[in-house]
């Protein structure tokens, strides 16, 4: 296959892709239009992670232990293992507080709650049965069920990302059909790294 060919392959993927990111901004309105003044999600809960954010900044800006912060609990500090740090996100949260502000980039990773588990779920239904119908029906159940929908209204940070799970089972799956022990390695591998995102980001879900 040509690089031409591959490039319009992969259109109709990006075309859904787009429908979810739209479908995603319109289910949020009108936060789209206030990425910078408003924040997604109960407050209580959505400033616990809004604080992630900020100290994950702060202890990779400093040089600070990222387990353990002097910033509650003073003079003493307290350890964070145990607390639900959701570290891909806050991550990520890094250089979009750079490009827009620590709302903003807050609101954004909001949206990708969305529109990330609708499109991942679509990649591992569409890789199981082949029908772009299905898989795009499978992607917006996943991104947009009632329980899930709930937790991200709580503010619940931790528990929305998941939209790594699907992409863990997916590469899980070629991995035990790999043909060879090339493709099965790199699926293996991979199938790890979203395992661990997807633990980092929650420690619940680790089974």
């Amino acid at each position: 296959m040509s690089r031409l060919e591959r490039v319009k392959a992969l259109i109709p993927h990006a075309l859904i892709l787009l429908t979810y990111i739209l479908i995603s901004l319109a289910f949020c309105w009108p936060l789209p239009a206030r990425l910078g003044s408003e924040v997604a999600g109960r407050y209580v809960d959505a400033r616990v992670f809004q604080w992630n954010n900020w100290w994950v900044k702060q202890a990779l800006f400093q040089g600070l232990d990222l387990n353990y912060s002097e910033a509650i609990y003073a003079p003493s500090g307290a350890s964070l293992v145990s607390h639900n740090v959701n570290w891909v996100s806050s991550f990520l949260s890094v250089p979009l507080d750079a490009l827009f502000g620590p709302l903003a980039s807050y609101n954004l990773l909001y949206l990708l709650t969305f529109w990330g588990p609708a499109f991942a779920m679509y990649c591992l239904v569409l890789d199981r049965t082949r029908r772009r119908d299905a898989a795009f029906v499978a992607g917006l159940v996943y991104g947009f069920f009632p329980y899930h929908v709930s937790g991200n209204w709580d503010g619940q940070m931790n528990l929305a990302n998941i939209h790594w799970l699907p992409l863990f089972v997916l590469y899980l799956f070629r991995a035990v059909e790999a043909g060879t022990w090339r493709k099965q390695a790199r699926d293996a591998l991979l199938a790890g790294l979203f395992f661990a995102l997807s633990a980092l980001d929650c420690w619940f879900f680790l089974p």
